[in-house]
């Protein structure tokens, strides 16, 4: 069975508006590559925003529809989102004095940060026991993202 039987049905729902949205921002940047003009300028930089929208939108149908594989690959995507936003957003926000920038960043930051909070929370204490690599792999990689930074 993919989801334990002692999490509520509020968590569930949760889970699955969560897996939603993210399959939404992973559509919405295989759509913009329509509107990018990706034809023009040639190579294959096209193919980044492509495999990055399609890792986000069959993870998140995957979180959605309650799927155990999709739960430890967006435990992954989400730190890697949250080094991005952080990276590119609010460090490219201040430095460039963007604004806009700015709180794109700070948004997309805390939603990464709140969707990693909430798969570290649904686990469940007895979980987090039983599986330290879970948690060990979480903070090694965020030790490793945001190392340069601290």
């Amino acid at each position: 069975m993919n989801t334990p039987s002692n999490r509520s049905l509020i968590s569930l729902w949760h889970q699955m508006a969560l897996g939603s949205l993210w399959a939404v921002i992973g559509l919405t940047c295989i759509v913009d590559l329509r509107r990018r003009y990706w034809w023009e300028e040639g190579g294959a930089w096209w193919l980044v925003p492509a495999l990055v929208g399609a890792t986000y939108l069959i993870t998140g149908v995957g979180f959605a529809m309650l799927r155990a594989w999709a739960r430890r690959v967006m435990t992954f995507l989400m730190i890697l989102s949250a080094f991005v936003f952080f990276s590119s957003g609010i460090m490219g926000g201040i430095m460039l004095d963007n604004l806009v920038l700015l709180w794109i960043g700070l948004a997309g930051c805390a939603l990464a940060t709140y969707t990693e909070v909430f798969i570290w929370r649904s686990l469940g204490r007895t979980a987090r026991m039983k599986n330290p690599q879970f948690t060990v792999f979480a903070l090694g990689l965020a030790s490793f993202a945001f190392g340069p930074f601290t």
